[in-house]
């Protein structure tokens, strides 16, 4: 080109396709990418990249950064020995990272999920009465993907006992977690109790 810098080009890349291109010895400060698709290019061991913002982008078809959601109980749920979800009866705070990627439902009390994927559900429950085994069982549209049995006991409590869960799921499908103290002594989620879904893949 017969100039000293990129600069003196006077030209825009924004919107402009760089196909088959070879970027050597060169070096981007501080660039801000946003909204690319980065499909099928290789980037060499040896290329460092700093102070790069990456926001809004694809890779292999997940969105980054990751989505996740995140709810929290303000304020005890409800005392009981039937199977109830966890957050019912009490007052619960959310956080979503991407609402068009998953929600929290303080109604109904489980996550949206808005993207075909692989995700983790990491429920961290602070228990408070029983006295015997309590049920714990994650849901996906209500069928269980994993349940377990910790004890809980009024002598000892409060206490923390948790679920965590990897597995598959689509657009439109629910997210909870259930806590069933069996017809033992009533037990509830108390403040403090956490869930927290993310999408892995």
């Amino acid at each position: 080109t017969a100039v000293s810098s990129l600069t003196l080009l006077g030209e825009s890349l924004s919107a402009v396709p760089v196909l088959g291109a070879s970027l050597s010895g060169t070096t981007i400060t501080s660039p801000t990418f946003t909204g690319g698709a980065f499909t099928g290019t290789t980037v060499a061991a040896t290329t460092s990249v700093s102070a790069a913002a990456v926001s809004g982008a694809t890779f292999n078809g997940m969105p980054y950064p990751p989505p996740f959601a995140y709810m929290q109980m303000n304020a005890d749920g409800t005392s009981t020995t039937a199977s109830s979800l966890v957050g019912a009866g009490g007052t619960n705070t959310s956080i979503n990272s991407d609402s068009t990627a998953m929600s929290w439902d303080n109604t109904n009390m489980y996550f949206h999920v808005s993207a075909d994927g692989t995700y983790e559900c990491l429920g961290t429950i602070t228990f408070e009465g029983g006295a015997t085994l309590v049920l714990i069982t994650l849901v996906k549209n209500e069928i269980p993907v994993l349940s377990v049995t910790p004890r809980v006991h009024s002598t000892v409590d409060p206490v923390e006992r948790t679920v965590r869960a990897i597995f598959t799921a689509e657009s439109g499908d629910s997210v909870g977690i259930y806590h069933d103290a069996q017809s033992g002594n009533a037990v509830k989620a108390i403040t403090g109790t956490t869930i927290s879904l993310r999408r892995l893949l």
